[in-house]
């Protein structure tokens, strides 16, 4: 199937890339199709883009490329509404923001979309927990889990 997009023209997109949002986004309620689209299999970053609306693009990033030890506590109406058994059957997104100087671009973990691998049924979830807010600095996070890393591999004699 092809979708027409105002960043990219038409792309072709599969049921793979597919997520159902019923809800829509928060601030978009009327967005309720969108299709996960990466680009650069070598870059972390993809976009969210609106299956109706061609000029409806985010950018996102699976958290696990800057912050390793991120795993949030959904609320259970969230993980019903999208039929989780468990975390291991969800995908999940965090908004990114970049402003003027992309070093200081943020992404949302308070806000994370999640979305039902099997189903492909997706929610972003607001968080009640305090350990993550909506402006995580990328590159800083992205630092400390090298950092962290390269403290792992000295530990393990590597």
């Amino acid at each position: 199937m092809k979708i027409h997009t105002d960043r990219f023209g038409p792309v072709d997109v599969d049921d793979s890339q597919v997520a159902y949002f019923d809800e829509g986004l928060v601030g978009f309620p009327g967005a309720r199709r969108f299709y996960i689209i990466r680009q650069d299999p070598g870059v972390p970053f993809m976009w969210l883009q609106d299956g109706q609306d061609p000029s409806l693009t985010f950018v996102v990033i699976e958290p696990g490329h800057f912050r390793l030890d991120y795993s949030p506590r959904l609320p259970r109406d969230d993980e019903e509404a999208l039929g989780l058994k468990g975390f291991e059957d969800a995908e999940v997104y965090a908004l990114v923001v970049i402003p003027s100087d992309p070093g200081q671009m943020t992404a949302n973990l308070k806000a994370p979309i999640i979305i039902n691998r099997h189903t492909r049924k997706a929610r972003q979830v607001i968080l009640d927990d305090d350990e993550y807010t909506i402006r995580h600095k990328i590159i800083e996070e992205f630092l400390h889990a090298a950092e962290q890393g390269l403290k792992t591999r000295k530990g393990s004699g590597r």
